[in-house]
């Protein structure tokens, strides 16, 4: 389980000359600049592999080391000082001093007319928060980065943000930060689980009336290195287009590539558990896939009594992610977990052979992300063979490309051992959906399926949405693997529902 909050984020520890010069001495000297193309950050990522892996260092006073998370939180950039604003670019950054769990040096380069200017920390770029400045020593560095655009209106507001090992977050118009992405997760739900980091980023500056802005990072893990471009378009939805190159130094078995992270602590699916009546708390609801056989698959997240993976074997995907789907209006909710984006992830190019993994862990904390989902693919990633792989990360309120079939709304367990299941169906344009002359399939891998029913749903006042209930009967089998969609005349009706049901 991991805790975005938790992550001991890494620094740059590049040893000797890495390709076009030696990065670490070019961070400590902010005059120095060097010649910046396409090819760079691969160049260094290729390089960087061919050298054993260097820890960062992560040494830092102890008064910062031991900071609390308020006293951080204050420690706020002076936003006149933001880059880019006195050019009056579209889009503005701010920076992440090092401190509380952040503790590793992240170098970052300004590039334009093809030159790499390191930016340079000092600390009058910060409020102290009350803090004495010589708690702050003046080469303390940054750990991370936040972007602003005009988003919502006129004013510049803070739309993605980049800190922690390789964790990044987005919103689109009028949503608040849930879920994460990741450049590469390696052994996610495993012991021992490896955590990449990007250890330096490079921010291209933007032309004015520019729409996009584009980011690139060079990381770094025990296991690969990787070269990864950015262009990141806010909006009603946030759209990065990804280009990831990853050199292994190792044959890897258990990468995950696009991968994601989020919180489900409670919601209808594990309420019968404990009995609980406030709110659902989740950053997401359930994963919606769209496989190569054009299929539409959604699977309700959990929170199991102990940790859950499955994977859900696929060719060339069409697309995957962690979605919010219920979203009631609550403005008196301070959590606003009705505006936690979605996060589809769209695959350019054909992948070929794998798996769409999903991670499950139980948790007690509603602020773990016990979460998470990735593609895995079915070779493993070869020590010196570069892995090339482009992808769509979209942050919004619903999917792209959503099917026209009815789909998932909400999943309830009740009962015994939450034996009995209704599962919530509405159109995705609202039409009312008539029950008359639907059908279900319904299979488990373990016991059997002894009841069920289709009707409308009474919880929406009559807006059309259907429920399918049905009871397992499971045996004496401790976990059962369920299957179920609607049909019509025989045929598909609705996406199809999966679920790992645990006593």
């Amino acid at each position: 389980m991991v805790r975005r909050r938790d992550v001991v984020v890494g620094g740059l520890a590049l040893v000797g000359a890495v390709a076009r010069g030696n990065v670490a001495a070019q961070t400590k000297s902010p005059t120095a600049d060097t010649p910046f193309g396409p090819d760079t950050v691969r160049s260094l990522a290729k390089a960087l592999a061919a050298r054993p892996y260097a820890p960062p260092d992560t040494r830092l006073p102890a008064k910062l080391a031991n900071i609390d998370y308020g006293d951080y939180a204050n420690l706020h950039f002076q936003a006149e000082k933001a880059l880019w604003r006195a050019e009056g670019l579209p889009f503005q950054v701010q920076f992440f001093p090092r401190g509380y769990l952040y503790r590793a040096h992240i170098d970052i380069f300004e590039v334009a007319d093809g030159r790499a200017r390191p930016i340079a920390f000092a600390l009058d770029l910060f409020n102290n928060a009350g803090l004495s400045s010589d708690v702050f020593p003046p080469d303390l560095g940054f750990s991370g980065f936040r972007l602003h655009h005009p988003i919502n209106n006129k004013d510049y507001e803070e739309f993605a943000v980049f800190q922690g090992a390789s964790y990044f977050r987005a919103v689109g118009r009028g949503e608040v930060y849930g879920l994460s992405a990741r450049g590469l997760s390696i052994g996610s739900g495993e012991p021992g689980e490896e955590f990449p980091d990007f250890r330096v980023f490079w921010l291209e500056r933007p032309e004015p009336g520019a729409t996009s802005v584009v980011v690139q990072a060079l990381l770094d893990s025990p296991s690969a290195t990787g070269a990864f471009r950015f262009r990141i378009q806010p909006g009603d939805e946030t759209v990065f287009d990804v280009e990831a190159t990853i050199y292994p130094r190792r044959d890897i078995a258990n990468a995950g590539l696009a991968p994601v992270s989020s919180m489900f602590f409670l919601g209808d699916i594990n309420r019968f558990r404990t009995g609980a009546k406030r709110s659902p708390v989740h950053d997401s609801q359930g994963l919606e896939i769209w496989n190569g056989r054009d299929e539409r698959l959604w699977r309700p997240l959990d929170n199991p009594p102990e940790l859950t993976a499955d994977a859900y074997l696929d060719h060339s995907p069409k697309g995957f992610g962690l979605m919010q789907r219920r979203r009631p209006p609550d403005e008196d909710d301070p959590q606003a977990y009705q505006r936690r984006p979605d996060l589809w992830i769209e695959p350019r190019g054909r992948w070929g052979a794998g798996a769409v993994n999903l991670v499950d862990i139980t948790t007690t904390d509603a602020n773990a992300d016990n979460v998470t989902a990735f593609w895995r693919p079915s070779a493993p990633l070869r020590a010196g063979a570069a892995v090339k792989v482009a992808y769509r990360l979209t942050w919004g309120q619903h999917g792209p490309h959503e099917p026209r079939a009815p789909r998932v709304i909400d999943s309830r367990r009740s009962g015994a051992d939450g034996r009995h299941i209704d599962i919530e169906y509405r159109a995705v344009d609202g039409a009312p959906i008539d029950p008359a002359g639907l059908q279900s399939e319904i299979s488990t891998s373990a016991g059997r399926i002894a009841a069920s029913t289709i009707g409308r749903a009474a919880s929406d006042g009559g807006d059309g949405a259907v429920v399918l209930g049905f009871d397992l009967d499971p045996g004496a089998a401790p976990t059962a693997d369920l299957r179920a969609v609607l049909t019509y005349k025989g045929r598909p009706a609705s996406e199809t529902w999966l679920y790992r049901w645990t006593r």
